[in-house]
């Protein structure tokens, strides 16, 4: 979603693609007035630092009850563990520092502030392809990794790939 965070956002979405969340809460109010939860309030989780971004969605006919989860703020106060530098770096992040990635445990899409650590995982994941360890229709072309040259298959396509990166040094195999 443009309004950051994980505001809705599910695997099956692409977080370079984002969307305005307005008229999917339109949606989904639609969805819960159906099934009798007309006066049940949404709880916008992310992304919401300041409520005078979202007040023209406050006592919206379209949307209904509406509540915001200021999801940052325990990471500024006195008792948060993280840096000082980190709490005023939060209160200084511009369009384009944050981003939405896959990196989390869970596997579900988190906001991250671009980093040193996270620009190393963005430019690792750059260079991943599938692979199996065995030929098949769709992975026939052999690659060997490693010092003793394991034989993986890949697609036609990401060994062309592969080879690329090799040659740009990018020699030794993830596991």
């Amino acid at each position: 979603w443009l309004a950051g965070g994980h505001n809705g956002l599910s695997n099956s979405e692409d977080p370079e693609l984002p969307q305005a969340p307005f008229e999917r809460i339109v949606e989904l109010r639609s969805f819960m007035n159906e099934i009798g939860l007309s006066e049940t309030p949404i709880v916008m989780a992310g992304g919401a630092w300041h409520l005078k971004d979202w007040e023209h969605w406050f006592d919206n006919l379209q949307i209904g009850p509406i509540a915001f989860q200021f999801g940052t703020r325990p990471l500024l106060t006195k008792e948060s563990p993280i840096s000082t530098e980190w709490k005023k770096k939060l209160l200084t992040l511009e369009e384009g520092n944050v981003f939405l990635n896959k990196f989390s445990p869970t596997g579900f899409y988190s906001s991250a502030v671009r980093n040193n650590f996270i620009r190393e995982l963005q430019e690792r994941k750059l260079h991943q392809v599938n692979f199996s360890e065995n030929a098949g229709e769709e992975f026939n072309s052999e690659f060997a990794i490693g010092a003793r040259g394991r034989k993986i298959y890949l697609t036609s396509k990401d060994k062309e790939l592969a080879n690329t990166w090799t040659k740009a040094g990018y020699t030794e195999a993830m596991k």
